[in-house]
């Protein structure tokens, strides 16, 4: 697995723990009727990793917070392979 990879991996998982927490304070019931997600739905994509997009979306959504993507200037990625790195 390349370094690019697992730091990606890394600072997802962060992620999903840092937005579970904001998810727990703000109650997982109300945020499973506010995206008619269930709450083992919600418990499990906020804890083992690549939820959908779709998913993430409706989280994101209801919880408020804005979510960007940005390019990793020194990141080593052979031309032509930009979607291959991650």
């Amino acid at each position: 697995m390349t370094t690019l990879r697992r730091q990606v991996r890394k600072r997802i998982g962060c992620f999903l723990l840092a937005l579970r927490d904001v998810a727990k304070a703000r109650g997982i019931r109300q945020l499973a009727k506010d995206t008619h997600l269930s709450r083992e739905s919600l418990y499990r994509t906020l804890s083992q990793g690549y939820p959908r997009i779709s998913t993430l979306e409706a989280v994101l959504e209801s919880l408020g917070p804005r979510l960007s993507v940005e390019v990793i200037a020194d990141a080593k990625v052979p031309p032509g392979r930009a979607g291959a790195a991650l």
